[in-house]
């Protein structure tokens, strides 16, 4: 567990934390947001990510046959 969230970045920088928390699932440095989607897609994995005042969290729902696969291509968003 980390500090995360709006209550822990700089006040010149307010927004920050849910900018960052949404675009996590927009693109990785080998895939773009299409391609990640994509990807996604055909594990029939979801992937969601978020950020609030106190906390940021990350979502992965895929089937268990799958997950290790989902869980590495969430793993490349970070």
């Amino acid at each position: 567990m980390t500090e995360a969230g709006a209550a822990y970045e700089p006040t010149d920088l307010a927004g920050l934390a849910v900018l960052t928390g949404s675009l996590l699932d927009e693109g990785t440095r080998t895939r773009t947001g299409a391609q990640f989607a994509e990807d996604a897609e055909k594990l029939g994995a979801q992937f969601f990510t978020t950020a609030g005042y106190t906390q940021a969290a990350a979502d992965l729902t895929s089937l268990s046959p799958v997950f290790e696969q989902a869980l590495g291509l969430a793993a490349t968003t970070l």
